[in-house]
């Protein structure tokens, strides 16, 4: 088995298995040797043809599917058209899902740190929460691994900040 080095991606890689691939429910068609994270992002909570409904069916079954790895990209973004309350609410509900499934949780998270710490201290996640393309400074780094956040980090990032969190966070 290869160990996936890229734990978020939205494209399939070359070589099967060499990285977690990002799907929506609604869309998920594994490829052989592939690994996944399925999820409700806030981008398209509410701008699909696809009931939220059905969303939410289709992501119950595949959290069970044997190259489902993790649950997510689900987050909250005050940039994206789905008020904050309905993001909140589907996040939490695919937070509770992660922890039944014993998945870890990929999360997209733009300007609404102090919703996630509120949701993570009110749900008490025992799986690990991984905020995904962190590119921000050591100090708030510093502020999501006190509060036992991972962090993965993509193309841009600030150096000091990947220098500090410790490898088991990563």
């Amino acid at each position: 088995m290869i160990i996936p080095a890229d734990i978020h991606t939205h494209c399939q890689p070359e070589v099967p298995g060499e990285a977690i691939v990002n799907c929506f429910p609604e869309t998920f068609v594994p490829q052989l040797e592939g690994w996944y994270s399925v999820g409700i992002h806030p981008w398209y909570i509410t701008s699909s043809t696809v009931s939220l409904a059905e969303k939410k069916r289709c992501l119950e079954e595949l959290l069970y599917h044997p190259q489902v790895l993790a649950m997510g990209e689900a987050g909250l973004d005050k940039l994206a058209d789905a008020s904050l309350p309905l993001q909140r609410e589907v996040f939490e509900y695919q937070a509770r899902l992660a922890e039944e499934t014993d998945k870890p949780l990929v999360i997209h998270l733009v300007k609404a740190v102090d919703e996630l710490l509120k949701l993570k201290q009110k749900i008490r996640p025992v799986k690990p929460w991984i905020i995904h393309g962190f590119r921000g400074k050591a100090v708030l780094a510093e502020e999501y691994l006190r509060h036992g956040f991972h962090l993965s980090f993509g193309e841009r990032y600030q150096e000091e900040a990947l220098r500090i969190v410790p490898s088991d966070r990563l």
